[in-house]
């Protein structure tokens, strides 16, 4: 396993080595070590570390990323649009957020039947959606005997019935970090020295 360093120690190297064009080294170990983080982010989103239940969150946030990367005087940059609402999405996920409705009484939690596949790895077949506006979903509001706000389904008839519960309706809702960027950042970083290894044979004289 290689060792640990940082970006100091990454300079002395280049400098041990008598890498003449500093800058330079620099942005290609900033491009190689940018890169590497985008490759740990989009696989952060595609696991069981945040739950993406599609790929449009992680699509556009390798290829935002990636074409965001803008070269520096002494390395690189990039990052995604602070008003973009998807990158507003991401923050979230990565920092953790309580979230409040903006123009409605409740947050709309969705359970599993109403995920497509009927699981929670799905997509909730409303996402994005406001129910009034979909016809014949069947849908109607109760509270639970312990007071709680909920969506359900009559399913069946008759006596047999039976009330399924689709949705529950939240006033604000508490969402814990999960670190897919700052995760990204500090796995790239514990490999930092295989990028100057990649990076010297390109930046010193024959």
């Amino acid at each position: 396993m290689a060792e640990v360093i940082s970006i100091t120690q990454a300079i002395a190297m280049f400098r041990a080595a008598r890498v003449t064009n500093l800058p330079r080294a620099m942005r290609l170990l900033g491009r190689n070590v940018a890169l590497d983080v985008i490759r740990e982010a989009g696989s952060n989103l595609s696991n069981d570390l945040v739950h993406v239940r599609s790929g449009k969150l992680r699509r556009y946030v390798i290829t935002t990323l990636t074409a965001g990367i803008r070269d520096l005087p002494s390395g690189v940059e990039t990052g995604l649009p602070k008003r973009d609402p998807l990158a507003v999405i991401a923050g979230v996920q990565d920092r953790g957020a309580m979230i409040r409705p903006k123009t409605k009484k409740y947050l709309r939690i969705p359970l599993i039947p109403a995920f497509k596949g009927g699981s929670y790895r799905g997509v909730d077949r409303y996402a994005g959606q406001s129910l009034r506006n979909v016809p014949d979903t069947g849908l109607f509001f109760i509270r639970s005997k312990g007071g709680t706000a909920l969506l359900v389904k009559r399913i069946g008839e008759g006596k047999a019935s039976r009330l399924e519960a689709w949705y529950v309706l939240k006033t604000q809702v508490t969402l814990k970090p999960r670190y897919w960027w700052r995760g990204a950042v500090m796995t790239a970083r514990a490999r930092l020295h295989q990028h100057v290894d990649r990076v010297l044979p390109q930046v010193m004289r024959p």
